[in-house]
């Protein structure tokens, strides 16, 4: 899902972000929390100044801010103003040295050598020009800086993607696993403009137990919104009947984990 319009669209408001969200909250098999861990892979030392591209909604910082350093400087970007303003409630209720403004992630309005850390959480492989992003995030980095990347690994949601497959194998729904920048990928994109390139995998999976949480995943989807209302809703009875047919439970595998690497 690289088109900029859709990408404009499918994230204008935190709602399909929001969908997507409560359901790994809900279901998720591994106690400790993605964003906890994902916290765990900074390794930032103090009187850091980190940058975090496509911050979505700040939930990341939300979940760990009991741990923020308070000799952090955080500032936050994302491209949409919906999240954004939402960020902006999550930063301002911190009490932390926190901002948060609009901006591209091939175009960040920041001097070089800016900050000690770059975050890129679960965003680059919406970004059409993923090089792009790259060459700013290593441009705003100071020398010996470091950049965190999460995404996903081949097989994540599986089975979901199967399940929507099942009910029209042309819809392309697979798209919303983020292919175009994976674990297995990643490491190349990155050694363009970064050393010691390490991944790090999270292990996880999703016990759905509610049917409609499951529609609601499905129905965020920019290709399933870009469907008729008919056949959105055909595809809704269509997942609540193979939920049912499976005993009302609903077993997804996930592979998400972090590229880290260090600015030359």
């Amino acid at each position: 899902m690289a088109d900029p319009q859709t990408v404009r669209e499918q994230y204008r408001t935190p709602h399909n972000l929001d969908a997507r969200i409560r359901l790994h909250e809900r279901f998720s098999t591994n106690p400790y929390g993605w964003l906890r861990w994902v916290f765990d892979q900074f390794e930032f030392p103090s009187d850091t100044c980190v940058l975090e591209v496509g911050c979505g909604t700040g939930q990341l910082w939300t979940e760990n801010r009991d741990r923020i350093p308070r000799d952090w400087q955080v500032v936050l970007t994302d491209r949409s103003n919906g999240m954004v303003s939402q960020a902006r409630s999550v930063a301002s209720a911190l009490a932390r040295q926190v901002s948060v403004l609009v901006a591209d992630a091939t175009l960040l309005p920041f001097a070089d050598a800016s900050f000690d850390a770059v975050v890129a959480n679960h965003m680059l492989y919406h970004v059409p020009d993923i090089p792009a992003a790259l060459r700013e995030m290593h441009r705003v980095l100071r020398s010996g800086g470091r950049i965190v990347t999460a995404t996903n690994g081949a097989g994540h949601l599986q089975e979901l993607i199967d399940l929507v497959a099942a009910f029209d194998p042309e819809l392309p729904f697979a798209r919303q696993t983020g292919g175009r920048y994976a674990i297995e990928n990643s490491p190349a994109f990155l050694s363009v403009f970064f050393d010691a390139i390490e991944a790090r995998r999270y292990n996880d999976a999703v016990v759905v137990t509610d049917a409609q949480a499951l529609v609601d995943y499905v129905l965020s989807a920019s290709t399933v919104q870009a469907l008729p209302q008919s056949r959105q809703a055909a595809l809704a009875a269509f997942v609540h009947e193979r939920f049912t047919d499976s005993g009302g439970t609903f077993t997804i595998a996930k592979q998400a984990g972090m590229v880290c690497g260090h600015k030359r």
